[in-house]
């Protein structure tokens, strides 16, 4: 990726009308390298260069700018003050949902909650048609919040929330309730959720993680002979999934000990 970097940036050196993408691109490159820096310098390059760029990739920039201001750490109003202006600029796109986000998520974890509820209420006003999915994600960050914390009760609440205002999501967010009940040791509520998920959502990305979580909660139980049989379906309905199938062969042997 970093010789993509290199390549994007000799291109846009050159006249040629690509210069735009080609330094978008090379932006886009240094921040998965870590590069914040580099990336934050030619996303300002390519906004001062183009100041009519085409919108889309202006929000694109706009967005890479702030993360990369999050990402070298600097002042949290100025942060806020960079996705407040995208907010305003681009006010109906994903990346102002987006930005609306990640102001929520900077008061949440600072302890603002009040001013964090503030910014969650205007994104479900806003988007919760539109961008039913960023709406889905801002809830699930305030239960991940709680979850982190321990507050697993707390995270449930707003994981349940997550349920009534943007059910389309489900298979995502009775993963996390279920994961609640299982780090409270509530195996057994756990296993029926994990269930539900295989059940409702079997062609679900969810599915492979929701019976090995099941398989898990089982054998929590003592029911290593039911465990064994939900890793032996897992390994035969997803024998692709090389991330999961290899801790499910591992499931399988203690439950054979």
């Amino acid at each position: 990726m970093k010789k993509a970097a290199e390549l994007h940036l000799k291109a846009a050196s050159s006249p040629n009308p690509q210069g735009p993408v080609a330094l978008l691109s090379a932006a886009n490159c240094y921040f998965f390298l870590g590069r914040y820096k580099e990336a934050l310098e030619t996303v300002e390059k390519l906004l001062e260069d183009y100041p009519n760029l085409y919108q889309e990739a202006a929000e694109e920039a706009e967005w890479i700018k702030g993360k990369c201001f999050m990402a070298l750490g600097y002042s949290k109003d100025k942060v806020i003050a960079q996705f407040k202006r995208i907010i305003e600029k681009y006010p109906d796109t994903r990346v102002a949902a987006g930005a609306y986000m990640e102001i929520m998520e900077i008061h949440l974890r600072s302890g603002a909650q009040d001013l964090a509820m503030k910014e969650w209420e205007e994104i479900v006003a806003h988007y919760k048609q539109k961008f039913p999915n960023i709406v889905s994600m801002s809830i699930s960050r305030w239960g991940n919040f709680f979850f982190e914390k321990g507050d697993y009760e707390e995270a449930i609440k707003w994981y349940s929330k997550a349920l009534d205002i943007v059910p389309q999501f489900a298979s995502r967010v009775l993963i996390r309730v279920g994961e609640c009940y299982k780090a409270m040791e509530q195996y057994e509520k756990a296993a029926g959720i994990f269930q539900e998920v295989a059940d409702k959502f079997p062609q679900s990305e969810q599915c492979p993680q929701a019976l090995l979580l099941q398989g898990q909660c089982l054998y929590q139980m003592g029911k290593k002979k039911e465990a064994k049989d939900v890793f032996i379906k897992l390994l035969e309905k997803f024998p692709t999934k090389e991330e999961i199938i290899g801790e499910a062969k591992n499931w399988i042997e203690l439950c054979e000990e």
